[in-house]
């Protein structure tokens, strides 16, 4: 009769039923997003072609996709660290959450298209244009899903964007950076390459708490 009382904590499959509020399995999201995410970032690395030669000058031409696939590379690693700590502190995820980390899903498998194009065109303005916007994108759904997954968890989630007048800042910059692709396409990457790093650094700053 103890083995029976026992329960395991409440996370429901996905049931769609009038008049109850039903949260899902966070084990299968985070499974499915992991395994998307994986292939996303190892599809890149197919862009990459080995030198046909063994000299500087053959490896320099493959220089602007290795540069591309690098910065992507860690982006969607770094993006991939703040969705499993978003969903390991998280006690429960909605329909609504689960539809939005779809969307952030769809936006995250453009970034090996978007990549390898800039890596072929890495001076031309539109494959700079909707690299950055995709990039935009990404940031803007994953902050969506974030907020409603706050909305899901009260008070579990408060405290993971503590600076807003620098996301803010960020946004503004990033879409700044849309238009002056049309002036100087590569600031998209190089943006993008900026802001890698200091997650990095903000990821790899010690806090004192257990992550």
């Amino acid at each position: 009769m103890a083995l029976e009382k026992r329960k395991k904590p409440v996370r429901l499959e996905l049931l769609f039923t009038k008049g109850k509020v039903i949260f899902l399995n966070n084990g299968r999201i985070e499974a499915l997003t992991d395994g998307i995410l994986a292939i996303a970032a190892t599809i890149m690395v197919l862009e990459l072609h080995i030198p046909e030669e063994p000299s500087l000058v053959a490896l320099k031409a493959e220089g602007a996709t290795f540069l591309a696939y690098i910065i992507s590379f860690f982006m969607i690693y770094v993006m991939w660290h703040s969705h499993h700590d978003a969903f390991r502190k998280a006690e429960r995820v909605s329909p609504t959450a689960f539809l939005l980390n779809g969307v952030w899903i769809l936006f995250i498998t453009l970034i090996p298209f978007v990549t390898g194009w800039i890596g072929k065109s890495i001076m031309s303005p539109l494959p700079e244009f909707l690299y950055g916007l995709d990039m935009l994108l990404c940031r803007a759904s994953f902050d969506t899903l974030y907020r409603q997954m706050q909305k899901d968890n009260p008070g579990v989630l408060s405290n993971a964007w503590e600076n807003k007048i620098f996301s803010v800042i960020t946004y503004i910059l990033q879409a700044a950076c849309l238009g002056l692709t049309f002036v100087f396409p590569p600031i998209a990457l190089i943006f993008a390459a900026v802001t890698t790093v200091f997650s990095v650094i903000y990821i790899l700053k010690p806090t004192g708490k257990e992550t």
